[in-house]
């Protein structure tokens, strides 16, 4: 099937931001500046940044971050035994699982965030006034949707 139109523009901007996405994880944190959080995988990054500041039952952190259970909880035992993590059960069912940062966890995703608001802004700052305005616009209208 060919696309014309709305229909090639649609897809190149999805495979444009998705690309976009990707490089934007693979060098936010590649620079060669030193930071407190240098010896965690990107999905033990993941897994902190998304989970937030209060607890978040598994099954949920799963969905958010595209990751399988099973490799979710090997991912957050390692972040347990570092002290990032800690889990809780649900008093009204044993088989719900949370996790929930620790003070260690909470002061590593602040710096998580703070280092990708600078790469982001990095970023953004390659682009002329007009080019962020419509950017503004167009984020603002996308973030509607969430």
């Amino acid at each position: 099937m060919r696309l014309s139109g709305k229909g090639v523009i649609d897809e190149n901007l999805s495979a444009l931001m998705l690309d976009f996405i990707e490089k934007l994880n693979a060098s936010q944190f590649k620079n060669g500046s030193k930071t407190n959080f240098d010896t965690l995988t990107s999905k033990e990054i993941q897994v902190i940044s998304s989970v937030g500041e209060k607890k978040m039952a598994m099954g949920v952190l799963s969905e958010l971050t595209s990751v399988k259970s099973s490799t979710l909880t090997k991912i957050s035992d390692g972040l347990v035994k570092k002290g990032y993590l800690k889990r809780l059960t649900s008093d009204q069912d044993r088989r719900i699982v949370y996790v929930q940062l620790t003070e260690k966890g909470l002061k590593v995703r602040a710096d998580i965030l703070k280092k990708r608001r600078e790469t982001i802004n990095s970023v953004l700052g390659t682009l002329g006034f007009e080019e962020q305005v419509v950017m503004l616009n167009a984020m603002k209208k996308l973030n509607k949707i969430f």
